[in-house]
């Protein structure tokens, strides 16, 4: 593990972070700090009287006028790469590439502790090892409040409310608390609406007329990790904003110096069973599937062991859907536990004329059960931990497999139902993620007439032409995030549009519509002729190591082009595009003659956890090419990017040693774990680790047997 120092001005002065807010510009926070005592701190610390010179002296604080968190070596080393290093255009643009964000896909996450650390620890062991503390709940609930205070945006007094997923109950409740803490002391009461799904905190919130939502959860990952996303008027944080992401990490760290303990004076309202209430009878409004409608399938239902464990019963039960369900007994360490939408991702279908049947998911084996005895089609609905991303499994008797049915095909569902209940008009647009299957986006423009644009990964810009007026259908995300309107009544007694994501809902309105239609088998897996899509995770890797301009994003790029360029046929272009809201992640995308897209490749940093993936869309006749650059790339990133400084390291060598020249028994490799490498793991951090190198494809496991991945 890395080994920060505590002493002087703290780790934010070791880090080398600038504090900019649009009028001054501060070293470590020190108030007053001149650019005589930057020019001194460049030439102590070795990065150099020339990058002071090039860079710092032309930084123009203006620039950031929200404020920003300046990582001044990262600068420094994406300056390196600069040919000319006096436009002040390319300083601009790098200074603003190396801005910090605390939040990352989709808000922080990181493992649990409950150490009593003080605030500016809790940063440290944030920004340095993926730490969530109380301490940097507590300090970032209430730097999103007085940052939206300071700005006019709300007054104290207001209301924020909040939930969580039910993983704060392996952390004995401590997160909860210190979110409520965080906001009670900017003075902002708290309405607490408990174990809830995202969309549910984001319904009771428009509901109480709340303009701050917060959800404790680390959504998919595993259950030793939690998160903590925040909404303003009901909207994830974006970017370049004054309620953003990057004036919150200024704020967060700023705070962190001028941080003083004191008594906060609790103000909290338990509304959790008036919120759930709200959700359920959203999820019901919204649906169009009335009671008895989807008797004609037996349905299945995952829960994930999470949020959406407690409202999905409820919600079957008013719609007269007798539905057997798994993985619906939350303990805080069983969420997303051998269930869940993560466990689905990048699989097409389940074989269930394998012998490896044993090694299945519940899920896949309760519907295999019923398959087998049902009349009617068995259908699978999946959730993820907090409940706002679904999948949809289906069960084709006729050549025995269970097909996995993603956000992109049930987006496109809800479209044609959107349509068919005149919810959209012709100029409405649909959007898709660089995730999304290139197939998706030709559909929506082609068939049903809709726009089409695509998006960087991460649902809060599925919603963009909302935020700027603009006439909207639906966003998908290959994951199963899927955004709409939903009709909310607020306190008032109004109907008010608020645009959100709920996987049960997506999923049950995209059944009703295939009902609607009498939708076939194959016109339920496949509403289009879909394009081939796969993903590959590099999983426990330092994360720094990969941004636009370094040694490993130069040595991707130059691979990925040349292998494109020479397996292409020569009527095919290769090019490369920067995404402004994502300028690190490498993205190529090949035309054909025509222009179209006809497969990508793009490279990113996962926002949620500690892993880089690769992932390749494209027509069917390309995916030979596209698989072994995607394999090929991904591999470079195992040998080339593992986080050596990584206190799990040790133990991940441990096992890949233990599977590389046979099999072991899971009993036999924790045993071997505990005395061999000096680490007592307990079971959830166990799970996550093996989960990890499941993912990434570096072993398999089969009953209780861990052996190397072999494709």
């Amino acid at each position: 593990m890395k080994s920060p120092s505590y002493d002087g001005e703290s780790v934010l002065f070791n880090r080398n972070i600038f504090l900019v807010d649009g009028k001054d510009l501060e070293i470590a926070n020190i108030p007053g700090t001149t650019k005589q005592n930057i020019h001194d701190f460049c030439t102590k610390t070795g990065i150099g009287e020339d990058f002071y010179h090039h860079c710092l002296e032309k930084i123009d604080t203006q620039w950031f006028p929200y404020g920003a968190a300046i990582d001044v070596r990262m600068l420094n080393q994406r300056i390196k790469n600069t040919i000319d290093k006096t436009k002040t255009e390319e300083i601009k643009r790098k200074a603003q590439q190396s801005r910090i964000k605390l939040q990352g896909t989709d808000g922080m996450r990181g493992k649990i502790s409950g150490e009593p650390w003080d605030v500016k620890r809790a940063v440290t062991e944030y920004r340095m090892n993926r730490i969530l503390s109380p301490a940097l709940i507590e300090l970032t609930a209430y730097s999103f409040a007085v940052q939206l205070i300071k700005h006019g945006l709300i007054k104290e007094g207001e209301t924020a409310v909040i939930g969580e997923d039910g993983r704060d109950q392996l952390g004995k409740r401590i997160f909860m608390p210190a979110l409520t803490r965080g906001f009670n002391r900017a003075h902002i009461r708290v309405f607490n609406c408990g174990m809830i799904s995202t969309p549910g905190v984001v319904i009771a919130g428009a509901h109480f007329n709340s303009r701050i939502n917060a959800v404790m959860t680390a959504s998919h990952n595993p259950a030793n990790q939690n998160g903590l996303k925040l909404l303003f008027d009901h909207f994830k944080l974006l970017d370049e904003t004054i309620s953003g992401e990057y004036a919150l990490t200024a704020t967060v760290l700023r705070n962190a110096h001028q941080w003083n303990e004191q008594y906060v004076i609790i103000d909290e309202f338990d509304i959790h069973d008036q919120a759930k209430e709200l959700l359920i009878k959203s999820i019901l409004d919204n649906t169009t599937v009335q009671p008895g409608d989807l008797s004609g399938y037996h349905i299945v239902y995952d829960g994930a062991n999470g949020a959406g464990s407690l409202t999905a019963p409820a919600v079957f039960s008013k719609l007269d859907i007798n539905a057997d369900s798994v993985n619906v007994e939350p303990t805080g360490e069983n969420i997303n536990l051998n269930g869940g939408v993560a466990e689905l991702e990048g699989t097409a279908f389940f074989d269930v004329t394998s012998s490896q049947q044993d090694g299945f998911l519940p899920i896949v084996r309760r519907m295999l059960e019923w398959g087998d005895k049902s009349d009617r089609p068995v259908v699978g609905i999946v959730n993820d931990g907090d409940a706002d991303r679904g999948y949809l499994l289906v069960y084709n008797i006729e050549d025995r497999k269970i097909y996995v049915v993603p956000g992109d095909e049930i987006a496109v569902w809800i479209a044609r139902s959107l349509q068919r209940f005149d919810e959209v008009s012709p100029d409405s647009m649909v959007i898709t993620s660089v995730e999304s299957d290139i197939m998706a986006g030709r559909y929506a423009s082609e068939t049903l007439g809709l726009l089409n644009e695509t998006v960087c990964v991460g649902d809060k810009w599925l919603l963009y032409p909302v935020r700027e007026g603009k006439a909207f259908a639906v966003g998908s995300e290959e994951s199963g995030h899927v955004t709409f309107g939903l009709n909310v009544i607020n306190q008032m007694g109004d109907r008010i549009k608020v645009y959100t994501g709920d996987g049960l809902l997506s999923v049950l309105r995209a059944l009703s519509e295939m009902k609607r239609c009498n939708a076939s088998i194959d016109e339920m897996i496949h509403p289009f002729i879909p394009g081939y899509k796969a993903i590959r995770y590099a999983y426990f890797v330092d994360q720094s190591l990969f941004y636009r301009g370094s040694e490993i994003w130069r040595e991707n790029y130059k691979e990925a082009m040349t292998m494109l360029i020479e397996g292409c046929p020569q009527q095919y272009t290769v090019r490369e595009f920067e995404f402004p809201n994502c300028s690190d992640m490498l993205y190529f995308a090949v035309l054909d003659e025509s222009g179209s897209t006809a497969g990508t490749l793009f490279v990113r940093n996962s926002g949620t956890e500690k892993k880089i993936g690769v992932a390749v869309r494209c027509t069917p006749e390309l995916q030979p090419l596209f698989l072994n650059v995607m394999e090929h790339i991904s591999d470079l990133h195992k040998r080339k990017m593992r986080d050596l400084t990584d206190s799990d390291y040790p133990v991940i060598r441990a096992i890949e040693d233990c599977v590389s020249d046979g099999s072991i028994s899971l009993e036999q490799l924790k045993h071997y774990i505990n005395k061999y490498t000096d680490k007592s793991l307990s079971p959830v951090d166990f799970e996550a680790l093996l989960y990890g190198l499941r993912k990434e494809r570096t072993i398999r496991i089969q009953d209780t047997t861990v052996k190397a991945y072999l494709d």
